[in-house]
Formats: C-alpha cells, sequence, structure tokens
C-alpha cells in the first residue's frame, strides 16, 4: 500500500532574518495545533517560543478566529499548519492577513492552488508492508487524512521541512534548529518503536472509532478498523445507520469504541450497550494536555494507552 504525502513551504516574499551588529529579530512562528505546534517547539528550543492558534477543546474542522487570533495570523513571519483538509477556517486569513509569511503546509489539499506562488515542492512516497486487510476506512476529508502527525515517522519528514524553512527564515540559529532536530528524530523513532510494542499484540482486535481519521495511526501499525459511528464528528446517525453499526458490531466482532473528548459521546455509549462491549475516549489533539515541546509524545503514549486499555480489557 502506498501513501503521498506532500509539503510546501512558501518562498515567495521569503523574510530572512540576520545579525547586523546586534540581536536579531526572532521571527514570529505561529502553529495552528497542538500536536504540531509541539513538534516546532521542540526545534526551535532554546531559540524561540511559537504561538499557538487553537488551544483547549477546539476543533479545527469548526473554528473561528477571533480578533486577537487574527492579529497573531497577521503579525506572523511563518505559519505552520496542516492544510485546507484539516484548517479550512485558514484559507481567506492566509490570503487576506499573512501575504508575507512564510507558510509551511503538511498535506496537499483537492482544493490546493499553487500557481501563483513559488513553492518548494517534496514529496515522499511510503511503502507500507500490510497484510491486506481492507476496512474500508474514509476520512472524511475528501481523499486525504490530514491527521498525519499520528503517525510519527510522518512527523519526522515533517520535522525535517519544518527546519529547513526555519534555517532559510532564520539563517542565524540554523545550526540549533538542526541539533534539535536530530534529538527529535530520535525520540520520534523511540516512540514510533515504542508504540509498536504495545500495539502489535492488539492488531486483530476490532474498534469502531467516533470520528474518522485515524488512517495513519491505524496503517502504521497495522490495526483492525471496523470504521466510524458517525459521519461527522456531531451529526448522529439516523435509525437505519445505528441498526446497521449494531449488525456490525456482531458480525465483525468489534471488541470497543472509542468517543472524543471534544463531542458528546451518548452515542458510543448506546452502542456499547447494546453490543456489550468496551468503550474508550480518544483525543487525537491531546487538548487537555500542556502546549510544548512533550505535548506530542504525551498525547500518542495517551492514543496508545487508551488502544491498549480497552482492546485488551474487551
Amino acid at each position: 500500500m502506498f501513501r503521498r504525502l506532500v509539503w510546501f513551504v512558501s518562498t515567495l516574499l521569503l523574510p530572512v532574518f540576520y545579525v547586523h551588529g546586534a540581536a536579531a529579530e526572532q521571527p514570529k512562528i505561529l502553529v495552528t495545533i497542538k500536536p504540531l505546534h509541539s513538534i516546532v517547539s521542540a526545534i526551535t528550543k532554546g531559540v524561540n517560543s511559537p504561538d499557538l492558534l487553537i488551544d483547549g477543546a477546539s476543533s479545527p474542522h469548526d473554528f473561528s478566529l477571533k480578533p486577537s487570533q487574527a492579529q497573531l495570523v497577521q503579525s506572523a513571519n511563518m505559519i505552520v499548519w496542516v492544510g485546507p483538509a484539516l484548517e479550512q477556517f485558514m484559507i481567506k486569513p492566509l490570503e487576506t492577513l499573512a501575504t508575507n509569511a512564510v507558510r509551511v503546509q503538511l498535506v496537499e489539499s483537492d482544493d490546493d492552488d499553487h500557481h501563483e506562488e513559488k513553492t518548494e515542492h517534496k514529496e515522499d512516497e511510503h511503502e507500507e508492508d500490510h497484510d491486506g486487510h481492507d476496512d474500508g476506512h474514509g476520512h472524511g476529508h475528501g481523499s486525504t487524512d490530514p491527521h498525519v502527525w499520528l503517525n510519527p515517522m510522518d512527523m519526522v519528514d515533517a520535522a525535517k521541512q519544518i527546519s529547513t524553512a526555519l534555517s532559510k527564515t532564520d539563517p542565524t540559529n540554523a545550526a540549533a534548529y538542526a541539533a534539535n532536530l536530530e534529538t527529535l528524530i530520535g525520540q520520534l523513532n523511540d516512540l514510533d518503536t515504542e508504540l509498536k510494542s504495545a500495539l502489535l499484540p492488539l492488531k486483530e482486535r476490532a474498534f469502531l472509532t467516533y470520528h474518522e481519521g485515524y488512517s495513519h495511526l491505524i496503517e502504521r501499525y497495522d490495526l483492525t478498523y471496523g470504521g466510524s459511528v458517525s459521519i461527522d464528528g456531531d451529526r448522529r446517525p439516523g435509525p437505519a445507520k445505528l441498526q446497521a453499526l449494531q449488525a456490525k458490531i456482531a458480525k465483525d466482532n468489534i471488541v470497543c469504541i472509542f468517543s472524543e473528548p471534544q463531542f458528546n459521546n451518548d452515542l458510543a455509549n448506546t452502542l456499547s450497550a447494546s453490543g456489550n462491549i468496551g468503550t474508550g475516549v480518544l483525543d487525537p489533539l491531546g487538548a487537555d494536555l500542556p502546549a510544548g515541546p512533550e505535548h506530542y509524545f504525551l498525547t500518542l503514549r495517551a492514543l496508545s494507552k487508551s488502544l491498549v486499555d480497552c482492546l485488551a480489557d474487551s
């Protein structure tokens, strides 16, 4: 199975920060979501502190900017985001408020139009070995699942691209970014090994999620995914869909249903009660965890623990 991920770094009007006999002005870096902010924070550790746009339990899928957040976008020299498939609310602010900012975009969208921008373009094709189970999981984001941070190896590639963009924008601190990147890559590789060890024994335990968007985690660790209980996080299935889900639970030997903290989990509880299966909570954004360089690792370990606790005990 092949998966293509594409990173774009806009180089239009690229600002560069040099030292001319005095301390250089630090570029203002804005990152949209906590897991990605954590990666950027690790790369800029000891040099700069990026701003976080979306904090708390807010979902990037239906987020809208407050005036103070619009000001952050306008004043940023660099903006790091996943892309339109996740943060659709950023499309217009990037066009109108962040006209001179360097933009690091992790995932190409079907809606992207780069004809008017000079870009650095990197394509990584990952071939992964799987046992051939087709879980039929869609993502609710067109043809691309934008939740790329759920695979630590995808974040290795993303971190390299972010570090390159930072070094070009702020060449004075390029050596520090490179050293931090090397440390981060080692930590991401260790995390990947840890998650493989924890999740491998559970690969045959089928589960449902409340929200589609876990393909990067599922594919990396070869988990058995039964699908989602709702097409949209806040849209409850009708009676026919509910009956079909109950039949699927029985037919596919589903052992656990996972909800998410930002959504009402009554539906998961209803399905659990009717099917006598376990429930758990997955928080892909790590909403309640403190922002910073450790956030990403805490979030992925918490996801792994939730999967292990429910799948192993059910």
